[in-house]
């Protein structure tokens, strides 16, 4: 329930978070969330599916995430690196009728003649001879991956994407489940190494670790020790907001937004998380688009003195808006009237116009 809660944008970009780190059952729940918005994406969310299913050669599903993509993006596959997919499929199903086919004869021949089937050549369809070495090349076509799981999306802008299907309804696309081989890859960071089986780690014991490593600077692993404890359970917020604290340390603004935003929509009356994501966006947004955020953040908190005097500071700098900001400060005051930066508040009052 808390996954189909999030925003798509939010669940999109942690959906690949986790593809990243090769979790793909929790990249699944969270672009099959993602998949089912109207928005743009749900394009990128449907990728990130597609590969999924390539990679595990889950060719039903694949094709029904195809099907998907031509309903609702027409053009899209065409124009991306996943085109030579649907020649891999199209192989894909000729392998399993040609299969069906053999199959079907070998019960016959079974049936009506069982002492010749040893000698007995498999008729095909078109009554061509498949030969048992003929027979294991098409069943190893049906399990091989159609393209590598890590290959990236790129368009070609010179195919246009067509509009969508108003007629077709994503919630109605019912897509299997992939379902992760148990044995989870291994960690190499920090003094843990070669975990074959993470759990018997607990989310404390990686939260300690990841502390430990953001302590020695390691971000790297801290970053992968917190993604492994939010596969476990990604329902705290605080999980969510030390790794975008440390999203932020290592430098990746946008990673930290997104893992900021999810603390948010877990503890939404928790002004500390609206006040570490307002950090992130001071640097990541253009400055009109932090305004917007400060105000819904002052409307969510009005009775917070550090919301009410970023406000403040936003409507001088950005706004040069010096009566509403006077106005802001004297109510900061209100708030806060033995706060460090006091004088900050009174110098902007004396200066009003």
């Amino acid at each position: 329930a808390e996954v189909e809660d999030t925003d798509p944008a939010i669940a999109n970009a942690i959906g690949f978070l986790f593809l990243e780190l090769d979790n793909k059952t929790l990249a699944e729940q969270w672009l099959s969330r993602a998949a089912k918005s109207d928005g743009p994406d749900a394009l990128t969310a449907l990728f990130g599916q597609l590969e999924i299913k390539l990679g595990a050669a889950d060719w039903t599903a694949a094709e029904a995430i195809t099907q998907q993509l031509d309903k609702r993006f027409p053009g899209a596959i065409d124009a991306s690196d996943w085109a030579d997919a649907r020649g891999e499929l199209q192989n894909w199903r000729e392998a399993t009728q040609n299969m069906q086919t053999a199959l079907e004869n070998t019960q016959l021949i079974t049936k009506e003649n069982p002492p010749a089937l040893a000698q007995a050549p498999i008729e095909g369809s078109l009554g061509k001879s498949i030969s048992p070495s003929e027979f294991d090349l098409m069943e190893a076509l049906a399990n091989k991956p159609a393209i590598p799981a890590e290959a990236s999306i790129t368009y070609n802008p010179e195919i246009l994407i067509q509009p969508a299907d108003p007629d077709f309804d994503p919630t109605q696309v019912e897509i299997e489940p992939y379902m992760e081989d148990p044995e989870i890859a291994s960690i190499e960071t920090g003094e843990i190494s070669t975990i074959s089986n993470l759990q018997e780690f607990n989310p404390q014991d990686l939260l300690a670790e990841a502390e430990a490593a953001t302590l020695q600077r390691d971000y790297k692993g801290a970053i992968r020790l917190y993604w492994q404890a939010l596969g476990q359970d990604n329902s705290k917020p605080e999980t969510w907001s030390r790794l975008s604290q440390t999203y932020t340390l290592s430098g990746q603004t946008r990673n930290a937004e997104t893992t900021a935003l999810e603390a948010i929509r877990l503890s939404p009356r928790k002004v500390e998380y609206t006040l570490d994501y307002l950090r992130i966006a001071q640097r990541s947004k253009q400055p009109r688009e932090f305004l917007a955020e400060l105000e819904t953040a002052h409307n969510r908190f009005p009775r917070n003195p550090e919301v009410t005097l970023s406000l403040a500071r936003a409507y001088t700098r950005i706004n040069s808006d010096l009566d509403g900001a006077a106005d802001l400060y004297q109510r900061f005051l209100e708030l806060a009237p033995n706060h460090p930066l006091r004088a900050e508040a009174e110098a902007a009052i004396a200066n009003r116009p």
